[in-house]
């Protein structure tokens, strides 16, 4: 598959995989004097200690995430930031928190995709973008500039498929780009039903960001568009009065969001918006529970597919293609619902295809289809090319080749045939009998005609081949 680009084609991803892991809910217990690293039981709300002895006397700012590959749970007080075990309790790491040019970092989250904990670092008067290690504890920068002033409560979630992480300030939701720091959009938010939207987590099931819509008296489960900054209500209830603003995490399997109020532990179906379960909290070693995360590992499966809707298209007058990712023993979804195994494109758009096989593990592609008149179409025709085996220029590559039937033939200044071909597909490498050919001036004579609508057009000319 091709990454993005800005005239044809572009992709969401590479191959995103995921699949269960552990099913399982962990944070941290709070004694009067300490924290002990926990788990609870959604449907009971019996909180379990899984630590024997205390992981920190404090914590800062309500901030925690998951790294599932090494089953590892993170997090901060004050000055360090704090590694457990998830199986064992223990912390395994405690670095201090290394600055260059700020004095905190917070919001953080780790991307499975890239193996990172990004977040938002703050030298009090603003908030920059910015990274992790948390074996050393030391925050770099990514961002050049600050991605906002301020910043609101502390939600903030990645979307690993369009590398893209989210946050808000008082009145705008905040989309950056993770490689380059950069914003890519903060509208306003425009709640419909309430007038805040917070507590929020993106879903990697269905590339949905849910929250918490509030009223002056109550909550209600939501939905937000990150472009737009539309704030959608799901539940047509109120699902709580008040909030424990310390965490939310989604079951992207069960399709259930979960949050707290200062007794209860609450499940939220995604799909209705209705309350599952609403136990009240069982601590039986602690006082509450809080800046919990869902471990999930969507990059887990070895997957041994790669799904791929093909490189650049372009259709042109009433002709069709045929997207078909070839995957057996498997279901499909494409971008507007429907599920059969290939998909006839008549017009341009974005077309994209979900593949899930019977472990839960899903492979997209995304493919952006281009218009263009047939007879207005023609090749284009480089005059050198390098094939000296760096990766780059190293074919004769005949622009729009897929919409032609291409006859080639190459002749050397003495007008010896060098290289012919009556289908050609991009794939001359300089080549003679099987040994590079030597630097200078080539002919050629091509002959291309039309897949659609079978018109001939005859081209002569030179070529260069430079190493």
């Amino acid at each position: 598959m091709k990454k993005l680009t800005s005239i044809i084609i572009f992709l969401i991803f590479s191959t995103n995989l995921y699949s269960q892991v552990d099913s399982t809910i962990y944070g941290l217990t709070r004694t009067p004097n300490a924290f002990y690293f926990s788990k609870i039981n959604p449907v009971t709300g019996v909180v379990t200690n899984i630590s024997t002895s205390i992981v920190s006397n404090s914590i800062a700012n309500n901030t925690s995430t998951i790294n599932p590959i090494k089953k590892q749970f993170y997090f901060r007080d004050l000055n360090k930031f704090y590694t457990v075990d998830l199986i064992t309790g223990n912390v395994i790491n405690s670095p201090n928190l290394t600055y260059t040019y700020d004095a905190s970092f917070d919001f953080f989250i780790y991307n499975c995709m890239d193996s990172t904990i990004y977040g938002l670092s703050s030298n009090y008067y603003a908030h920059y973008f910015s990274k992790i290690d948390p074996i050393t504890g030391i925050v770099t920068r990514i961002s050049n500039i600050p991605v906002s002033i301020s910043v609101c409560n502390f939600s903030s979630t990645i979307n690993p498929f369009t590398k893209q992480f989210y946050f808000r300030n008082l009145n705008q939701f905040i989309t950056v780009d993770i490689t380059t720091g950069n914003v890519i959009s903060n509208p306003n938010f425009l709640v419909q039903n309430g007038t805040d939207f917070d507590m929020f987590v993106f879903n990697f099931q269905d590339s949905t960001i849910y929250g918490l819509t509030r009223s002056p008296t109550s909550f209600y489960f939501s939905k937000i568009d990150p472009t737009t900054g539309v704030v959608s209500n799901i539940s047509n209830n109120s699902i709580a009065s008040t909030i424990n603003s310390t965490a939310s995490t989604i079951d992207p399997f069960k399709k259930q969001f979960y949050f707290e109020t200062p007794n209860q532990f609450i499940s939220v179906d995604i799909t209705t918006g209705n309350i599952v379960n609403n136990p009240n909290f069982s601590i039986s070693s602690g006082t509450d529970f809080n800046i919990f995360r869902f471990n999930h590992n969507f990059c887990s499966c070895n997957f041994p597919i790669n799904v791929d809707l093909g490189g650049d298209k372009t259709i042109c007058d009433n002709n069709e293609i045929v997207l078909d990712p070839k995957i057996t023993n498997a279901t499909y979804l494409w971008q507007d619902n429907s599920t059969n195994a290939t998909y006839t494109v008549k017009q341009k758009g974005t077309y994209w295809v979900k593949v899930t096989d019977n472990n839960n593990c899903s492979v997209y592609d995304t493919i952006h289809v281009y218009y263009n008149d047939c007879d207005t179409l023609k090749i284009i025709i480089p005059n050198i090319f390098t094939p000296n085996g760096d990766g780059y220029n190293d074919y004769f590559v005949i622009k729009n080749a897929d919409y032609k039937k291409i006859e080639v033939q190459i002749y050397n200044r003495w007008g010896e045939l060098v290289f012919q071909d009556k289908n050609y597909q991009n794939n001359w490498d300089g080549r003679y009998k099987g040994n590079p050919s030597a630097d200078g001036t080539y002919f050629y004579t091509i002959k291309s005609k039309g897949i659609f609508n079978n018109k001939e057009d005859y081209y002569n000319g030179s070529l260069t081949i430079l190493r």
